[in-house]
């Protein structure tokens, strides 16, 4: 399911991340039903406030607009591409919560993509689902 949508799931992650950086209050994300999905999760995780899709020169994007916290710092704070195939090892195996790279441990949730749908890891285990980690969140 995940290389079906690369390249609008790598701008995806690239507006998002631009976004987070520029501290900006909104960003533009191409369309497709992956990246409607992944968009739905952090919306439901309270990463984002709200997204919508719009139609521009006959071309559809989702417009997603960012959540900030009472500090005024936004809530999702960067995502990160599992694209090593070996960090990417089947989710059912290994219950791994922390990508270790070097000295760093990243903390998170993941996105795992199953045969029916893409899910947090989370709902993965308690659904007895098996599927490929390949987001940090």
């Amino acid at each position: 399911m995940y290389l079906r949508f690369k390249p609008a799931f790598h701008i995806l992650i690239a507006n998002l991340n631009n976004g987070v950086a520029s501290r900006s209050t909104y960003t533009k994300v191409p369309y497709t039903s992956f990246n409607f999905k992944i968009l739905e999760i952090l919306c439901r995780l309270g990463y984002i406030e709200t997204f919508k899709l719009i139609k521009e020169n006959g071309i559809e994007h989702f417009l997603v607009y960012f959540k900030f916290d009472v500090n005024g710092r936004q809530c999702l704070q960067r995502l990160r591409v599992i694209k090593n195939m070996d960090r990417q090892i089947s989710f059912r195996h290994r219950l791994i919560k922390d990508l270790k790279k070097g000295d760093k441990v990243f903390r998170g949730t993941w996105l795992v993509s199953t045969v029916s749908s893409i899910l947090t890891d989370d709902e993965a285990i308690t659904r007895n689902l098996s599927g490929i980690r390949f987001l940090l969140i």
